[in-house]
């Protein structure tokens, strides 16, 4: 989310040679509408733009999402203020700009894969003996996610499991 077409291009161009799919849009508020209809693993953002600014993005975005995207400001600006208000509510990655964009996509990178192992590790079930929970009753696992690949790679760790586990894409699916 930039005002300025060519950072726009550069980035999007920057992390589609990293794999990368790329939306862009030239405000807050068209980031704002996109986010609604769309679930985003990674937004970038600068602050500085007209109709609505990247900050007041980033708290409306927080305040809507169930899922939170990992989110990324990149901005030209130096304000310490709006930087820990920002890291206050959640976000973590703050670039200053110019940024070497081959560089600052693989960052991107590094900064998902980071988040998935962890979102995997936090899946792994707690190492036991028993297949059964104090009650009697059988572990039943679901686990509903849009992202096929990571559907396929809990099937697989979970062949050895004495647990259920049911592995959907939609809800369509259960």
């Amino acid at each position: 989310v930039d005002d300025e077409s060519a950072i726009r291009e550069l980035l999007s161009r920057a992390l589609s040679q990293h794999g990368f799919r790329c939306d862009t849009a030239e405000n807050g508020e068209t980031a704002l509408e996109m986010c609604a209809r769309h679930q985003y693993d990674l937004i970038i953002t600068d602050l500085k733009m007209p109709v609505m600014n990247g900050h007041i993005f980033c708290t409306q975005l927080m305040k809507q999402q169930d899922r939170k995207p990992e989110i990324c400001v990149l901005t030209g600006i130096i304000q310490p203020l709006i930087d820990e208000d920002l890291r206050k509510r959640g976000i973590k990655h703050l670039y200053r700009k110019p940024v070497e964009y081959k560089e600052f996509a693989k960052n991107m990178l590094e900064i998902l894969n980071r988040k998935k192992a962890s979102r995997h590790k936090n899946l792994e079930p707690a190492q036991s003996d028993e297949s059964t929970t104090p009650s009697g009753s059988k572990h039943n696992v679901v686990v509903l996610s849009t992202d096929s690949s990571f559907c396929h790679r809990i099937v697989l760790a979970s062949a050895e499991s004495p647990l259920d586990v049911i592995v959907a894409l939609s809800t369509d699916h259960l």
